[in-house]
């Protein structure tokens, strides 16, 4: 690369930069820069996650690290160049930080008066939805929070709509009420809306993350209780100056204690822990968490987070528990 041309590719690198500042990727405005970028992003030095946008690769592997914001990054940048747009579905859950699965990034869901209205580009999807259901958050044009809980369960799988429930009163404090009354106001003859009113009926704020949560769904999706409370603190036998907190637990009609451990969405991935210490040591304190958890009465019940979608693996270990049943119920309409 020439000393001209190496001169244009710095100053658009700090272009580049100066975006990034300010959370959002870089759009070329001629077709010189084009050009140029084309050529960075062939040296690896630049990357461009959606068509039309780059940013540095130094800057996508740090956003990379959780999906959630690069995909904000990608949204905003997008709205920064067509503010009359309106973020509905998940594109708008992002906005309003509800949990939402990885496997719904990867497009920009926008609303549209028109019913007849689809895809326009690979990663843009025009969505119809109702006038009159539109809330500017921070400058930005969305559905508004209880559209976009509503739009999102009745597209999801149970458990993964409990956990846009879940964040929906984690996040804003809506109680189960207000949540079902407007439901009932806007969700009529609607394809999930059973699905949804039984995630809101179920829906609980103490829930802490998203997997927490699908579990929890999975369970009562299989046909078994609810536990019986959430985030329980236990006082620490061995420890006495230290609680234990329970992500569930079940207090069966015997009397027995069940506590319910979520494992492996975060605390196993990769050679170091979410703590930053060693694999085998973050596996020593959850053996010793569990002996503890003995001593102070409770049976524990290890969920690998990673097999609950395989056929009998919950309901074994529910039957193994005793973990009592419930009449089954169709969330499919």
């Amino acid at each position: 690369m020439g000393y001209e041309s190496s001169t244009k590719a710095e100053l658009v690198l700090n272009r580049i930069s100066k975006r990034q500042q300010a959370g959002r990727c870089y759009s070329p405005q001629t077709q010189a820069e084009r050009q140029i970028l084309s050529a960075l992003t062939a040296t690896g030095r630049i990357v461009r996650p959606m068509r039309g946008m780059y940013m540095t690769a130094d800057y996508f592997g740090s956003l990379s690290q959780n999906p959630h914001d690069l995909w904000r990054t990608i949204q905003y940048s997008y709205i920064d160049e067509h503010p009359e747009e309106t973020l509905c579905l998940y594109s708008a859950a992002l906005h309003f930080g509800l949990w939402i699965p990885n496997s719904c990034l990867g497009k920009i869901y926008l609303a549209s008066n028109d019913p007849g209205h689809g895809w326009t580009k690979p990663e843009i999807r025009h969505v119809h939805c109702r006038r009159g259901s539109i809330d500017i958050v921070n400058g930005v044009s969305t559905t508004t929070l209880y559209q976009t809980a509503m739009d999102c369960m009745l597209k999801l799988a149970f458990p993964e709509a409990l956990a846009v429930a879940d964040s929906v009163q984690r996040l804003y404090g809506i109680s189960n009420e207000e949540l079902k009354r407007y439901l009932r106001q806007h969700g009529v003859r609607r394809h999930g809306i059973a699905r949804a009113r039984m995630a809101v009926e179920h829906m609980d704020g103490r829930s802490e993350n998203g997997g927490e949560s699908i579990v929890r769904g999975k369970l009562i999706e299989l046909g078994f209780a609810p536990p019986t409370d959430l985030q329980v603190e236990a006082r620490d036998p061995i420890m006495p100056d230290k609680k234990m907190r329970i992500d569930m637990m079940y207090l069966l009609p015997s009397g027995a204690r069940i506590a319910v451990e979520v494992d492996g969405m975060i605390k196993y991935r990769g050679e170091n822990s979410a703590s930053g210490k060693p694999v085998e040591d973050v596996l020593v304190a959850e053996r010793q968490r569990e002996s503890h958890l003995t001593a102070a009465g409770y049976r524990v019940m290890r969920v690998l987070f990673k097999r609950i979608n395989e056929p009998g693996y919950l309901e074994q270990l529910c039957y193994a528990f005793n973990i009592p049943s419930l009449p089954s119920v169709s969330l499919t309409y």
